[in-house]
């Protein structure tokens, strides 16, 4: 349940969202797309993470469980795989389903280019107080 402390959705595999291959893949749509977004028109490329963190599913009722911060859906996206603890303790298991298709590019390396963390020094700990840190920068 959505409060006023856990505001992060942590989304299920999205109904439209469905595999694409050279079988059935659009003329014209980027061979490296693997997942698409089923339309009456076919298949066309799916919502970006920004698109999503924007609202672009927010009327399909996929939230399976809300999380504090950005920073830890983002590390459950990445890893595929997480322990949560609910609010009533309860204890859910949560693990990969999907993807949009869309391209990653690793924060850390984002992180590194921009100068803000030498690529040496980065691991999930020095990205994770990179986002405590800058938090009006995280989107």
């Amino acid at each position: 349940v959505r409060t006023e402390r856990f505001t992060v959705p942590l989304l299920s595999r999205p109904a439209d969202l469905i595999d694409i291959d050279d079988g059935n893949r659009p003329a014209g749509m980027d061979p490296y797309l693997a997942f698409a977004r089923r339309t009456d028109d076919g298949p066309v490329e799916y919502f970006d993470r920004g698109a999503i963190e924007g609202g672009a599913l927010a009327d399909k009722n996929l939230e399976i469980a809300w999380l504090a911060e950005k920073v830890d859906a983002f590390f459950i996206h990445v890893q595929g795989a997480a322990r949560l603890k609910m609010t009533d303790g309860r204890r859910a298991r949560v693990t990969y389903a999907a993807k949009s298709g869309q391209r990653f590019t690793g924060p850390g390396k984002i992180l590194s280019d921009l100068g803000e963390i030498p690529l040496e020094k980065v691991t999930m700990q020095s990205i994770r107080a990179w986002f405590k840190a800058h938090p009006e920068r995280v989107d």
